[in-house]
C-alpha cells in the first residue's frame, strides 16, 4: 500500500488514500467494526475485533502466541471523489 503525499506541482495535500494510524495500545475500535491493521511483522491486513480479541477479515484469529500481533489499526480511507479529475501516478498502488 503507498501512502505517498502529492506534491505534485508544488501541492502538499495527502494523497486521496492516506490514513491515519492509532496505537492499538492506547484506542481501540468498536467491536465487529472492519478497519485496516498493522501487525508488528510490518503487513497491513483487513480484520476486526470480537470479545476483545483480534481477527482477520477472515474471521481467523490474528496468531498473538506466535509473536504475531496488531501494533496498530486504521479506518478505510474515503473513496475518490468521483467528480476531480486526479493524475493516475497520485493513486495509491
Amino acid at each position: 500500500m503507498s501512502l505517498r503525499n502529492n506534491t505534485a506541482n508544488g501541492g502538499s495535500s495527502p494523497a486521496p488514500c492516506s490514513v491515519s494510524w492509532i496505537n492499538a495500545t492506547t484506542d481501540l475500535p468498536d467491536e465487529e467494526m472492519t478497519v485496516l491493521i498493522a501487525l508488528n511483522d510490518g503487513e497491513v491486513w483487513t480484520g476486526f475485533r470480537e470479545d476483545g480479541e483480534w481477527r482477520y477479515v477472515s474471521a481467523d484469529p490474528v496468531e498473538q502466541g506466535e509473536g504475531t500481533f496488531v501494533t496498530h489499526w486504521a479506518d478505510f480511507p474515503s473513496p475518490p471523489n468521483r467528480q476531480v479529475e486526479l493524475d493516475p501516478r497520485d493513486l495509491c498502488i
